[in-house]
C-alpha cells in the first residue's frame, strides 16, 4: 500500500491514490474521477473489476444501501419529492473523456413524512447517435385506479406515457 500524507489518500495497488481510497488492478495513472469520489477502484487491463459481497444464512441478503436527508449531518431534514436518493450510472470511453450513456435513478415521489415516502425509479438511455442520457422508463407507487406503477418513453410524443389497464386489441382484458 502507499500513503500519500499531504493529501490523506491511501493507494492499495498503486502509488498514485486520486481519491481518499483507490484500489487499483496496476500502477498506472488513469482518468481523475469527479472531486467528490471516495472510493475509486482501477481494474487492469483486460480484467473485469468485481465489488463482492458474500453473505451466508436465511434472510441474510448482501445489501448496498442508500440513505438521504437535506439539511447537515448535525440537523437533518426530510426529503422532499423530486430528491434524487441513489443513481447507478455507466459511463463510456469517447477518446477524449467519459460519457455517459446509461443510468438507474432512484427519486422520492413525495415529501417524506413518518407515514408517507413514495418513490420512484428512472430508468435511462442516451438515444442512439445523442448524447444526452433521458428517462426511457419509469416505476412509480402511484396507487390511482386503473393505472399501472409503470411508464415508458413515447418516442412519437417525446414523453413518459403511463401504462394503464384497458381493453386489448385482441378484446380481451389487457394494457395500453
Amino acid at each position: 500500500f502507499f500513503w500519500d500524507d499531504t493529501n490523506n489518500r491511501l493507494g492499495i495497488g498503486t502509488v498514485l491514490p486520486d481519491s481518499p481510497l483507490t484500489i487499483a488492478g496496476q500502477n498506472a495513472a488513469t482518468v481523475v474521477p469527479n472531486a467528490t469520489t471516495y472510493l475509486h477502484i482501477v481494474g487492469a487491463d483486460s480484467a473485469v473489476p468485481r465489488l463482492l459481497m458474500d453473505a451466508f444464512g436465511t434472510g441474510t441478503p448482501s445489501v448496498i444501501n442508500a440513505r438521504i436527508a437535506r439539511g447537515t449531518l448535525a440537523s437533518k431534514t426530510a426529503v422532499q419529492s423530486g430528491d434524487q436518493m441513489f443513481a447507478f450510472g455507466a459511463a463510456g470511453w469517447d477518446g477524449s473523456t467519459y460519457g455517459n450513456s446509461s443510468s438507474i435513478n432512484f427519486y422520492a415521489n413525495e415529501n417524506f413524512t413518518g407515514s408517507a415516502r413514495g418513490g420512484r425509479i428512472d430508468f435511462g438511455a442516451a438515444q442512439v447517435g445523442g448524447v444526452g442520457v433521458a428517462t426511457a422508463m419509469r416505476i412509480d407507487g402511484t396507487t390511482t385506479a386503473g393505472q399501472t406503477r409503470f411508464m415508458i418513453y413515447d418516442v412519437d410524443n417525446a414523453t413518459l406515457e403511463r401504462v394503464t389497464v384497458g381493453a386489448a386489441d385482441s378484446g380481451g382484458v389487457g394494457f395500453k
